[in-house]
Parts: C-alpha cells; sequence; structure tokens
C-alpha cells in the first residue's frame, strides 16, 4: 500500500511539473452589458513571465490560450464601440485549465459637440389636383419676372411663346395666394408680375 501511495504522489508530481512546462489552458468569454457576446474583441494576454500573447473572440465571444506560463496573468479586452477593459488573474500552477468568469465590456459612449439642425420646407406641396410651389426656393435674377422662376420648377415647362404646361397638361390660369391676375391672360401675368411678389 505504501508504493501504491509512493506511485500515486510520483504521477501527480510529475503530472505538476507537465503542466509547469506545457503551461496552463486559459479560457474565458467576453459579453457585453446586456449579456450579449462580443464576437472578434481583441484579447492580450500578458503573463508576470513578460510572454505576451494575442487573440480574438470567436462568433460566441469565447477565447482561448492553450499554453499560459506564469502565475499571474493580465488580461485586455478592446472591440469597435466597447471601452477597453483591463484584469488580473492569479492562476494556480496545479491545474491544467482555468476557466475565467465572463469578462463584461461596457459600450463606448461618445459625446457630440452641439449640433444644430436646420431644414427648409419642402418647396413643393401636392394638393388634390393642385401643386403649389414655395417660389422663395427657386432663386432667379432681381425683378425677373415670374416667367423666369415657372421655367426652373420641376414639371413646369414654357415654350418660346409664354405658354406654360404642368405635368404635360395646358396651363390656363395663373392664381396668386387664392387671386386670379389679369382676367385669366396667362402670359401677360406670367411676363409681367414679379418674381418676387
Amino acid at each position: 500500500m505504501r508504493s501504491f501511495v509512493l506511485v500515486l504522489g510520483l504521477v501527480i508530481l510529475s503530472a505538476t511539473q507537465i503542466f509547469a512546462q506545457n503551461g496552463i489552458q486559459v479560457r474565458g468569454s467576453v459579453t457585453d452589458t446586456t449579456k450579449l457576446s462580443v464576437p472578434g474583441a481583441s484579447i492580450k494576454l500578458t503573463s508576470d513571465q513578460g510572454d505576451s500573447t494575442l487573440t480574438a473572440a470567436d462568433v460566441d465571444g469565447k477565447f482561448s490560450f492553450p499554453a499560459v506560463k506564469g502565475k499571474k496573468i493580465k488580461i485586455t479586452v478592446t472591440s469597435i464601440g466597447f471601452e477597453a477593459i483591463a484584469k488580473r488573474y492569479s492562476l494556480d500552477a496545479d491545474s491544467g485549465l482555468v476557466v475565467l468568469d465572463p469578462i463584461i465590456m461596457n459600450f463606448e459612449s461618445n459625446q457630440l459637440g452641439l449640433v444644430t439642425i436646420t431644414a427648409e420646407a419642402n418647396p413643393v406641396v401636392l394638393k388634390e389636383d393642385t401643386v403649389e410651389y414655395k417660389v422663395s426656393s427657386y432663386k432667379v435674377r432681381d425683378n425677373a419676372p415670374i416667367e423666369d422662376v415657372l421655367r426652373k420648377l420641376p414639371g413646369v415647362d414654357v415654350d418660346k411663346d409664354g405658354n406654360v404646361s404642368a405635368q404635360g397638361q395646358q396651363v390656363t390660369k395663373v392664381r396668386l395666394n387664392g387671386k386670379d391676375f389679369y382676367g385669366g391672360d396667362l402670359q401677360a401675368a406670367t411676363k409681367n408680375l414679379p418674381a418676387d411678389i
């Protein structure tokens, strides 16, 4: 019996020496604060012996270092969109495998400076069978007639004689602010009314 205990002790001592020579396997996982995995996170292990090894988390956020030598290690984890995190661990030299608690990464928060958003109203408004245009959105020279603005409006065509068509249909009168001008004479209205009315 005594020889059995002696042999068993030698086997355990030999196993410890083998692990010490080959190193300890270190496994872990990386998650965010919502407990979702962080695939592709970069994990750097630095041992107290000065060794440094890099790996990346797999699609499940898991990582493994197969042969870590040393008694103390530092794990540094980085990933885009997260704050970097560094943790220190002490390893049991008699253990062949160490499974770390999940490393939880915090989302990175970036404070933007003052942001000013400005917008203009849409220059074209459709109302049933009527199209309304915001004339001030279409720049023309000073004192230009309304005809110059009409030439710039989308879907509106003005021929050389001053005839106006919109969406392929002939326009027969001009209304400004709900009022008819020039008694329905379209050419007189478009050639004489100023664009900045």
